[in-house]
Parts: C-alpha cells; sequence; structure tokens
C-alpha cells in the first residue's frame, strides 16, 4: 500500500486524484567511452578545426551538425556524448568522432567501453501550467505545483525516507529533490536508482540520474503515486507555515523579475557603450572623395548655421584623422 505520512497517519494515494500516463520522458542521452590512448589534443584540436581555450576547460569540444551531438575529448583518452535522443544515436555518434579523429589526424583510435551514464529527462505532472511567455509571469490561481507542502511531505514519505530536499528560492526557483526510487508497486526500494529531480511550480521540471531507458516507468511509476499537490486542489488543506513559505516564494519571484530586468539593462548599456567607444571606420578614398562632390539635399530655411552655395560646406569635425590628412595634401 502506497500513501503519504501525515501527522503520524497513512492517508491513502488513492484519496488524491488519480493520475496516468507519461510524466517522465527521455530528451537526453549520455554516454561515456573510451579511445585507448592518449591524445595530442592541440594537435587534434586545429585539424578538427574546433575553438576550445584549454586554460578554462581540459578537454577538447566538438559538436556534430550532422547528427546534432556534442563530444568532449580528454588527453587521456576518455570521452562523453550528450545530445543524444536513443541509445544507439549516441554509439553512433561515438563511432564518427573515431573515425573524424582517424582521417583529420591519421592518429588509429577505438571505441572502448562504451555505456550510457546517464539519462535526461523531462518531468511534466498532469496539473501543470503553460510555460511563462516572459521573465517573472505570476502564476495562475489554480494548477501548477505547491512546493510548500511537497517540501515537508518528501521528508515524510513512506517511499522516500531517506530522500534529500534542498530548496532556497533566494538562490534558485527550483526544488532540488534527490530520492532512490521507489517499487513499481510504490513501496520503499533502499536499493534504488539514486534520481534527482529539479521540480518548478509550473510543474514542470527535469529528471536526471535514469541509467537506461527501461528504469523510466518507476520514474513514472514514483510520479503516479505522489498525492495531488496542485495548487488549488491539494489532497490536504496547506498549513500556516506553508501558507507563509509560500509568501517567500512570491517575494523570491519578484526578486528574481527585478534582478533579470537589471541583468538586461546593464548588459544593454554595456553594448551601447562598446559601439561608442569602438572605432569610427574608416572610409576608403574613393568613397569619401565622391561624398564632397555628390550633391546634397536642400538644406532647410531654419537653420541659419547652414549656408547654400549649391554644394555643403563640409564641417571637419565630421572627418576622421586619415581623411583630414588626406585633405592636407
Amino acid at each position: 500500500m502506497s500513501g503519504m505520512l501525515v501527522n503520524k497517519e497513512v492517508v491513502p494515494a488513492s484519496a488524491a486524484a488519480a493520475h496516468s500516463g507519461e510524466y517522465v520522458t527521455v530528451a537526453n542521452f549520455v554516454g561515456n567511452f573510451e579511445l585507448g590512448r592518449c591524445l595530442p589534443l592541440t594537435k587534434v584540436n586545429i585539424a578538427i578545426g574546433s575553438s576550445v581555450d584549454f586554460s578554462v576547460f581540459a578537454s577538447m569540444i566538438s559538436r556534430n551538425a550532422d547528427v546534432h551531438t556534442t563530444s568532449s575529448i580528454f588527453c587521456a583518452g576518455n570521452s562523453s556524448v550528450s545530445g543524444c535522443k536513443t541509445e544507439n544515436h549516441a554509439l553512433i555518434t561515438a563511432y564518427l568522432m573515431r573515425d573524424t579523429i582517424f582521417h583529420k589526424t591519421g592518429i588509429l583510435v577505438s571505441v572502448v567501453n562504451f555505456k550510457i551514464c546517464n539519462l535526461v529527462c523531462r518531468v511534466e505532472f498532469p496539473y501543470s501550467v503553460p510555460k511563462a511567455t516572459r521573465q517573472g509571469e505570476p502564476m495562475p490561481p489554480t494548477g501548477g505545483l505547491r512546493l510548500s507542502m511537497l517540501i515537508n511531505d518528501a521528508r515524510v514519505h513512506p517511499a522516500t525516507v531517506d530522500s534529500e530536499v534542498h530548496y532556497n528560492p533566494d538562490v534558485f526557483l527550483g526544488l532540488r529533490w534527490r530520492v532512490r526510487l521507489p517499487h513499481p508497486d510504490g513501496s520503499h526500494n533502499p536499493h534504488g536508482q539514486p534520481v534527482t529531480f529539479v521540480l518548478f511550480e509550473r510543474a514542470r521540471g527535469v529528471a536526471t540520474g535514469l541509467l537506461a531507458a527501461s528504469d523510466q516507468h518507476l520514474a513514472n511509476a514514483f510520479i503516479g503515486h505522489l498525492p495531488s499537490y496542485e495548487r488549488g486542489n491539494e489532497y490536504r488543506d496547506p498549513t500556516p507555515d506553508e501558507l507563509e513559505f509560500e509568501a517567500r516564494i512570491e517575494k523570491a519571484r519578484a526578486r528574481h523579475k527585478e534582478r533579470g530586468h537589471k541583468q538586461t539593462a546593464v548588459a544593454t548599456a554595456v553594448s551601447t557603450a562598446a559601439r561608442a567607444l569602438a572605432p569610427a571606420p574608416v572610409r576608403p578614398a574613393s568613397q569619401f572623395m565622391a561624398s564632397l562632390f555628390a550633391d546634397p539635399p536642400h538644406p532647410p530655411s531654419s537653420d541659419p548655421m547652414f549656408v547654400w552655395t549649391g554644394q555643403a560646406l563640409p564641417d571637419a569635425s565630421q572627418f576622421t584623422t586619415d581623411e583630414l590628412a588626406l585633405l592636407e595634401h
């Protein structure tokens, strides 16, 4: 029997809204493999043509536009691939990297000990709300995930007695929940696969830690056995502490919105200043001479500083240094 422990009483999960379907879908396969030998990364980097700063990250990163994947290669020969949609896609990417290194550098390498080390999955609850169209968009009155209630229940849930919950809305608006996947019936499994969920108020999130696509049904069963945490349709009434925490989350969201606006304003100011401080482009002499003898438009009669003689009087302040030197000669 699966349920929720509240005030030392087990509330059956059937009392909550019954959900069925796919809650966790695989979005990205990450694989590790070895190339069987050490590699001169500088030579490989120049041959393949990828731009990498080895002082920042001691590996070469190559993006394959044909299969839309990313590969990381270390000098010891350890490599990884990401962005793959299936396990076969990841294996094909590894062999493509092997062939590319051989054809571009002549170094003979092989793919050894290939394995899938992580699955990045999308998580979507049945009561999720649409994604925000702009940063800081307020939550609707109903729908979405009541994180304050989930935090309190996660620590005492029978299926996740050894779970870890981390949530600080002032730093990050996502709740990090590390659990061991229970049995398909929802009971606790001390040897289950550890999975980390990052959940947001819109009842959407990300799950990492699965090692095989066959474990996806366990993650779906885990989400399906949870009671309803839908805002406005919770399986129980929120406590005063939980409502107070919700108000703190709202204030944190407002601060994140203000911070995002400030970052946008700073980025705009920096780009504007960079354009203003950039050196003026030097026009070729042919274009400069042509501009001197071009017929100017008729000036407005209200401008007293403009003398119309059939030819505009050029202002020396509009010339660059090279143009003034040309006029002196």
